[in-house]
């Protein structure tokens, strides 16, 4: 018999898609990778991407999570 052994160690990947990549996917992104990211890696994605916004970087740096944005950027 084989067995197969996941490494424990291994973070899932979570995907955060919206139709324009708006602010609430940036947000979850950002507040997943700061909160989870040690068991996490949060990515976002949207059918119609635009630019990061301004309220997300606001909101996330009120909160003291102003270093996960710096990879949304």
């Amino acid at each position: 018999m084989t067995m197969i052994t996941i490494n424990s160690t291994m973070r899932k990947r979570v995907l955060s898609a919206r139709t324009h990549n708006s602010a609430r996917s940036q947000m979850a992104e950002g507040l997943m990778n700061a909160l989870r990211g040690d068991r996490y890696e949060s990515f976002r994605t949207g059918t119609e991407p635009s630019q990061v916004n301004p309220y997300a970087t606001k909101s996330l740096s009120k909160i003291g999570m102003r270093k996960h944005i710096t990879s949304m950027q």
